[in-house]
Parts: structure tokens; sequence; C-alpha cells
């Protein structure tokens, strides 16, 4: 291969790189997006558990007090143990959405990466091709 036949295949291997550094710079916005929703998540279920406690340390001392009202806590006490479950369950479908995007990630780094020493051979193998026609003439 000559000098003419290697730029074009630089040119793309460049541009490939680029786009590529685009998208594992969209994927880390992506991450960094669900991350921060999930602080704000964890910190609402965790308020939100909290709430739970504080209702049912409540429940259990008017349970003390008047033992004819068993059924209305019993009520309240499922749906919020209810409540609870459903956040557990949006909380650990949020865990699995960022697990997935870290994995995509690490594959769009990865793929980056492997264009890395292609790029740095292509352009050895320009280098030479451009020296071996230098020291023809």
């Amino acid at each position: 291969m000559n000098a003419q036949e290697l730029t074009p295949l630089v040119v793309e291997l460049r541009e490939r790189a680029l786009t590529l550094r685009r998208e594992v710079d969209r994927i880390h916005v992506v991450l960094q997006e669900l991350n921060d929703s999930m602080a704000e998540r964890h910190e609402q279920i965790r308020l939100q558990e909290q709430r739970l406690d504080d209702n049912l340390r409540r429940l259990d001392q008017s349970a003390a007090r008047d033992a004819g009202d068993a059924t209305e806590r019993k009520r309240q006490s499922q749906e919020q143990d209810r409540q609870l479950a459903e956040l557990r369950q949006e909380n650990a479908v949020l865990k699995q959405r960022f697990e997935e995007q870290q994995k995509r990630l690490e594959v769009w780094s990865t793929r980056a990466w492997s264009l890395v020493p292609i790029f740095i051979g292509a352009i050895l193998s320009l280098s030479a091709g451009l020296i071996v026609a230098l020291v023809k003439r």
C-alpha cells in the first residue's frame, strides 16, 4: 500500500474513533443522569422507610393504648408494607438499569480503545511508506 491508499484509511479510522468517543461521552452522561436519579430515589426511599418506621412505631404505641382498633392498624401496616415492597422493587429495577448501562459503557470503552492500536499501526505503516518513497528518490 502506498501513502495515497493509506490516507483515506487513516481519516476513516480517525472519524470512527471520534464517533466512538462521542458515543462513550453520551453514555457517560446517561450513566451520570441515572446515577443522580438513583441517588434521589435512594434518598426518597430512605425517607419513606423512615416515615414508615415512624408510622409503625406510632401504630404500635396506639395498639398498646387501644386494642379495639387492631383491625385498622393491621390494614395500615399492610398498606405500608405494600408501599415499602413497591419502593424496594423500584429500587431493584433502577439498580439493574444502572448495571446494564455500566456494562454498555464498558463495551463501548473497550471498542474505542481497540481502535487505538489500529490507528497507531496505520500511522506507522503510512510513515514507513513515506520513508520508502523518499529514500527511492
